[in-house]
């Protein structure tokens, strides 16, 4: 049954495998985002530094 499952499925490995790195690289984005705004708050907005919290938007 597992053979048949897997021949059944090989025209779309590719497909999968783009999938799941897509969905790896969605995961690492979402974890980022709040790293990045807790260094933009706490780094830039609560120390005055004005040049920090625009150097993101560059």
């Amino acid at each position: 049954m597992i053979s048949r499952l897997r021949q059944w499925t090989r025209p779309y490995a590719r497909t999968v495998a783009l999938a799941v790195v897509l969905q790896l690289v969605q995961a690492l984005g979402l974890l980022l985002l709040p790293t990045l705004n807790a260094d933009v708050i706490d780094n830039g907005v609560l120390a005055g530094d004005t040049d920090h919290t625009s150097a993101w938007a560059r």
